[in-house]
């Protein structure tokens, strides 16, 4: 059966948009082919040796398994990012977390400009900011930490396969002895878990099904603890210099609690929208 008939046939409640968008993202993953020369190319470029991979990748979409753990990566920043059960799939709203902080960062001249990434995950936000801070010819140090080991073999492959140079530590943010961990940050990121176990109730079940729940979820009654932790540390470990900063996701229902929060530990914060209005960031710099 050609790929095409095969896809509809695996995949049939699909609307014509969605379909086809999804059919060439699985086509290019596999034979590096773009829709057009895929158009051009007999069965898309799904040869004999292909067609296993393919069909698995059929199965686990039919499945409800998301895309980019059926492929297995995840673009991201521009860069392409491995993926897996173990790590979050890295999300559009991330992206822009990074570019925001980058902006900021790049106009920092210290040297080595240090970095800190809280539960780094897939690893990819310290990495999009190696190649990002790269680029301005700027001397990095960059750490990552996370609470589970098989996220960071994840990370550790992603950096290895995109050349970027990272320090990755187990560590949990939310132990006491997380503040006396060494170093001193020019920046310090994180995307942490902050949706509240009632608001899983609304999630999408492809999202709750395979996502790992620890870097999703936090209790509604403490919906704040990672940004309490990670602001007690980063009064004490980000430089109280001109152009360091501390750059958090949040919740959107949270913004002010939050950003109160934050503030207690002596920051100067402010809220920032996503690119669909919603408030999904915090840059907090020192008093």
């Amino acid at each position: 059966m050609k790929a095409r008939q095969l896809f509809l046939q695996c995949l049939p409640d699909l609307d014509e948009h969605e379909s086809q968008a999804l059919f060439f993202l699985i086509i290019e993953h596999l034979t590096g082919l773009d829709r057009t020369h895929a158009l051009l190319t007999e069965n898309h470029g799904i040869t004999s040796d292909l067609e296993t991979a393919y069909l698995d990748i059929l199965r686990a979409l039919s499945l409800g398994v998301p895309v980019q753990y059926a492929l297995g990566a995840a673009d991201f920043c521009g860069l392409r990012i491995k993926v897996n059960k173990n790590v979050l799939i890295p999300r559009p709203e991330t992206q822009e977390l990074v570019r925001l902080a980058h902006v900021r960062a790049k106009n920092n001249r210290r040297e080595p400009f240090s970095v800190l990434d809280i539960g780094t995950g897939s690893g990819c936000i310290a990495i999009a900011l190696d190649h990002l801070l790269r680029v301005e010819k700027k001397t990095l140090l960059i750490d990552a930490v996370d609470v589970s080991p098989a996220a960071l073999r994840t990370a550790r492959s992603n950096a290895q396969a995109l050349g970027a140079d990272i320090r990755f530590e187990l560590a949990n943010v939310l132990m006491q002895d997380f503040l006396h961990r060494q170093g001193d940050y020019d920046l310090i990121i994180s995307n942490p878990p902050y949706i509240r176990h009632s608001e899983s109730a609304t999630m999408e079940r492809n999202v709750l099904d395979y996502e790992p729940h620890q870097a999703l979820f936090v209790p509604d009654d403490d919906p704040l603890r990672f940004y309490r932790a990670i602001a007690r540390y980063a009064s004490q470990h980000l430089r109280k210099e001109p152009g360091s900063a501390l750059w958090l996701e949040i919740n959107q229902a949270l913004g002010d609690e939050t950003s109160r929060l934050v503030s207690s530990f002596g920051f100067h914060c402010q809220i920032m929208q996503d690119s669909y209005g919603k408030d999904r960031f915090l840059c907090a710099t020192p008093v």
